[in-house]
């Protein structure tokens, strides 16, 4: 067998334990998770907070770098669930929308590292391969909206809405290239997807009867408070 070969052979090999390792950090995470929350029910106290700051956060952590794809699917529903029992206990400590930005964007540098590193088949430049086109465009769009900005009669409010658009926008754009890189990855969005709709259309049928206290006037205006509310 040859030199390059061999090389390969062992890049595979370490490519294929790829997915042992991180289900086995899965499995430990879980059982962190169960063995702190049986603790705390067992020996309620002060620190419940603090312990299940930390193990939420592990688990956060191994999120992104796991299957950092189900944070883009949480950055676009997370508007809609923030705002209901049980994450609207958490209102107080921060915005969910902009926790799970953060994670995704921790997501996408990992994953970007993975690749530049060479511990991934593809290299970075192979996944922006024929994208080109679609960056190109969506460059256009954002100078256009960029020069419309000169027109606002509201500076502050405009370029609150403008510098949104663009992070939020950009780091979407630039999830999804990054992110889903073949078909099997594409599935896994897509079941990210619909698993998350199923949720949110129960939680629009039970909450029917309901209004928020930041609902806005007119109910036809469905899903306005989102990113760039």
């Amino acid at each position: 067998m040859t030199g390059p070969a061999i090389i390969a052979a062992i890049q595979t090999s370490d490519h294929d334990s790829l997915p042992n390792q991180t289900w086995w950090l899965t499995v430990a995470a879980l059982l962190v998770t169960a063995a702190v929350i049986g603790f705390c029910i067992a020996f309620p106290g002060s620190y419940l907070l603090l312990i299940v700051g930390i193990v939420g956060a592990s688990l956060f952590l191994v999120t992104a770098a796991w299957r950092p794809e189900a944070l883009l699917v949480g950055c676009a529903f997370m508007p809609q669930w923030k705002n209901v029992w049980p994450l609207d206990r958490f209102s107080n400590v921060g915005d969910l929308t902009v926790l799970m930005l953060l994670g995704l964007l921790v997501g996408v540098i990992w994953r970007s590292l993975r690749h530049v590193g060479k511990l991934e088949k593809e290299s970075l430049s192979e996944l922006f391969r024929g994208q080109w086109l679609v960056l190109f465009s969506y460059a256009l769009f954002c100078a256009a909206v960029l020069a419309s900005y000169g027109y606002t009669s509201a500076p502050h409010y405009g370029g609150v809405k403008l510098t949104r658009f663009l992070l939020i926008g950009t780091l979407f754009l630039l999830s999804g290239i990054v992110l889903v890189r073949n078909q099997s990855e594409f599935r896994r969005v897509a079941l990210f997807f619909v698993v998350a709709a199923c949720v949110t259309a129960t939680q629009m049928i039970f909450h029917l009867e309901h209004r928020s206290a930041t609902a806005e006037t007119d109910i036809t205006r469905i899903g306005a408070d989102g990113y760039w509310a």
